[in-house]
């Protein structure tokens, strides 16, 4: 995939951004707090509607503006322009959607560009809270599957409502109400859905790890993921586990069966990798990680998804940065972020362009 052009207009600390670009590295390079993350996160939310970790959707607007607005072009038969508009209106949020300048639907705008995203917090994914894995785990599935899209809206919207409903029944004092069966039934229904998407994954992930690994770290090619699920991908198991938790729900008041609580540990010598090897091998594991998932997607989607690198060079010693940029020049267009050019510009091919972002302005190099 291929971004021939950006604009973007109130976007975090952009006033206005009109940019086109070619194949192969478009490297941003800048002081720290300059807006290289913002940038990369205008391409990621314009492509998924998501936003970087840690990211509130009021930071998205510029400091005192009530809308932005974003529009990437890629190619095509003919080019094919996906937009998103956000505007503030008192305590509310209005989005709208477009393609090629046609109102469409927010689950039809979503998907179309697949992005596949490395970031510094992304250094410490194997290894921090597992809620970090789950977000990995949706944003890469979501960019596959419409259904899973569907799913997970549905399910994080039953939990939602089934645990409200455990509250009010705790407070009452009153036994199972009718209600908490409806939900079971759609917890069940939905969360089945998304482990057996997620088991898919993992099967992927554990079939190609060692080629992978052969290549970043020969001597950690055994390692393997263990995927932790507590439901199950079978609808009338995932009833019956949610029955035999019963009693544990009404003593915490809370869902505790389902894809919420999943969970993913990369395992070497039959151990957890996390304070068994060292912080570099734990970061070749992540750049293994991250790779696969770009190669998944590319398979299941049968097109390439756009590569996205926020400052992340400088944490790899130079056999993995040369690694790196090896596995980056097959593909056909990377943005990569850096606060230190001299560092990668020996790493870069020729072809590619490069720029300068100081405080919200963005100029060729």
């Amino acid at each position: 995939m291929v971004i021939n052009s950006l604009l973007a207009q109130n976007f975090r600390n952009f006033e206005s951004l009109d940019l086109k670009f070619g194949q192969g590295f478009v490297v941003l390079s800048g002081a720290n707090g300059a807006g290289k993350s913002n940038f990369l996160e205008s391409i990621y939310f314009g492509g998924s509607l998501r936003r970087f970790p840690e990211s509130g959707l009021d930071q998205l607007f510029r400091l005192g503006e009530n809308h932005f607005r974003v529009a990437i072009t890629t190619p095509g038969p003919e080019s094919n322009i996906q937009e998103v508009y956000a505007e503030q209106q008192n305590e509310k949020r209005i989005f709208r959607f477009k393609i090629n300048n046609q109102p469409i639907q927010r689950n039809k705008y979503t998907g179309l560009l697949p992005i596949v995203s490395f970031l510094p917090q992304d250094l410490n994914l194997l290894t921090r809270s597992p809620g970090n894995r789950r977000r990995f785990m949706d944003e890469s599935l979501s960019f596959i599957s419409a259904e899973y899209r569907f799913a997970l809206s549905r399910f994080e919207a039953v939990v939602r409502q089934r645990n409200e409903l455990w509250q009010s029944i705790r407070q009452k004092g009153a036994g199972v109400d009718d209600d908490l069966v409806v939900w079971d039934e759609k917890l069940a229904e939905h969360g089945s859905t998304l482990i057996k998407e997620r088991q898919e994954f993992f099967k992927y992930l554990n079939s190609n790890f060692s080629a992978i690994m052969n290549t970043l770290s020969p001597q950690l090619s055994s390692g393997l993921f263990a995927y932790y699920y507590s439901g199950s991908e079978n609808k009338a198991v995932f009833m019956e586990k949610i029955l035999e938790a019963r009693g544990r729900e009404r003593v915490v008041g809370t869902t505790i069966i389902g894809p919420h609580r999943d969970d993913f540990d990369v395992i070497l010598e039959g151990k957890n990798a996390v304070g068994f090897v060292s912080r570099g091998q734990m970061r070749s594991f992540t750049l293994a990680l991250k790779i696969l998932e770009r190669n998944y997607l590319s398979e299941k989607l049968a097109r390439e998804p756009l590569v996205i690198l926020d400052d992340v060079f400088s944490e790899f010693d130079q056999p993995h940065q040369e690694r790196l940029v090896e596995f980056l020049k097959s593909l056909d267009q990377v943005f990569v972020t850096t606060t230190h050019l001299d560092e990668i510009k020996s790493f870069l091919p020729a072809q590619g362009q490069i720029y300068n972002i100081e405080e919200g302005k963005i100029s060729n190099v």
